[in-house]
């Protein structure tokens, strides 16, 4: 997906508008692995693209903002972090969108009560340098459950 969004506005795809539906043909020239049909199938199902006409394009029409990874709601969230916080996507009622920074906060663990910088800007800062603590307590917790001392 990430590769489908980076490489659609290329002049050569045509200069008719501002981010192209690709067909599969155009997508396998910058998509070079075996299992194209794979990803282009499970895209479609997750809501990541649609098809119309033979061509495929993300579910938002145009992408005007830059997506570093997109997120499944289903799954293990990556490591946030300061630089690449407000790059995150998701699909949320068939629509492309960012994380929010609360949604952020919530990943690092942080309580809906804390409160964020008013500013998106310094709030994805703030969460994306900030420490797991639910994940640094549970490290703390089975190192000490497995590393007691005999007194």
């Amino acid at each position: 997906m990430n590769l489908l969004i980076s490489n659609r506005r290329k002049h050569i795809f045509g200069t008719e508008q501002d981010g192209k539906a690709l067909t599969k043909e155009q997508i396998k020239t910058f998509y070079h692995n075996q299992d194209i049909d794979d990803v282009i199938e499970s895209l479609l199902k997750k809501g990541y693209l649609s098809l119309k006409n033979g061509k495929f394009n993300p579910v938002c029409g145009n992408m005007s903002f830059e997506v570093f990874k997109f997120l499944d709601p289903n799954s293990i969230s990556i490591t946030l972090t300061a630089s690449d916080c407000h790059k995150l996507g998701i699909v949320h009622n068939g629509r492309i969108r960012h994380l929010t920074p609360r949604e952020c906060a919530r990943l690092q663990g942080y309580p809906d009560s804390y409160i964020l910088n008013p500013k998106d800007y310094y709030a994805y800062k703030q969460i994306g340098n900030a420490v797991s603590v639910p994940v640094i307590k549970a490290i703390f917790d089975n190192y000490l459950d497995n590393n007691k001392w005999n007194a």
